[in-house]
């Protein structure tokens, strides 16, 4: 199998009142495609940063990341915006839905952002919200949901695009149990039924080693578990 993400001497300084605090240090990883991944660590251990800066949303200090074959750390960021849109499925521990959208057009709208028409992306969205149990709930709003239902719905908005790659930052940290095991479920076979790549981050041991590969965040880097 081919790598999907590199990550190359990656390290990452935050300079705040004339200090320079160092979160990252010379983290190195390769992923092949079709892998799912899971790094666990004390929370300010920098596994959240990694995260985001894989997903292009903070700069690294040095290195450099590629990821579906974009030179990511390098980018500008209309193109950036591109790649955060097609390539990448974010989940997040919040999510982020839209409070004035239906579940419906919360999902559609990742779709229809990449250029899809409005039937094409409704067509996407519903398959999606069948796939994690929602089409009952189309037309319900966030604020009418439970949690589970809005994170069920947050995960069909990650993958509505078909992205080669899912990077989910503790998606059942705000869940009871219950949820969390059913959302857990849905997101291995989510990941497995689309062919998808997963770099999960939580502090759920039982839930990190479900994946193939398991990783520690320790000391500014990467340690295999």
């Amino acid at each position: 199998m081919s790598s999907i993400l590199q990550i190359q001497n990656v390290s990452k300084k935050y300079h705040t009142q004339g200090e320079s605090l160092l979160v990252l240090d010379g983290v190195n990883l390769s992923v092949e495609e079709g892998t799912t991944l899971s790094i666990v660590g004390e929370s300010g251990s920098g596994k959240s940063t990694l995260l985001h800066l894989i997903a292009g949303l903070d700069n690294v200090s040095e290195g450099l990341i590629i990821s579906c074959g974009i030179p990511v750390s390098e980018l500008e960021e209309e193109k950036l915006t591109d790649y955060r849109l097609n390539r990448i499925g974010m989940v997040f521990q919040f999510h982020f839905l839209l409070p004035e959208l239906s579940v419906l057009e919360n999902v559609m709208l990742p779709a229809w952002m990449s250029g899809k028409t409005r039937q094409e992306a409704e067509r996407m969205a519903r398959g999606l919200l069948d796939e994690t149990g929602m089409n009952e709930r189309l037309y319900f709003y966030p604020n009418q949901l439970s949690g589970g239902e809005r994170q069920r719905t947050a995960l069909a908005r990650a993958l509505v695009n078909h992205p080669r790659l899912i990077l989910a930052d503790e998606p059942t940290g705000n869940l009871d149990e219950e949820n969390s095991r059913v959302v857990e479920d849905l997101l291995f076979r989510l990941v497995h039924d689309h062919q998808s790549t997963l770099i999960l981050v939580t502090h759920n041991v039982h839930f990190a080693d479900r994946a193939q590969r398991r990783y520690k965040m320790e000391n500014r880097n990467l340690w295999e578990r």
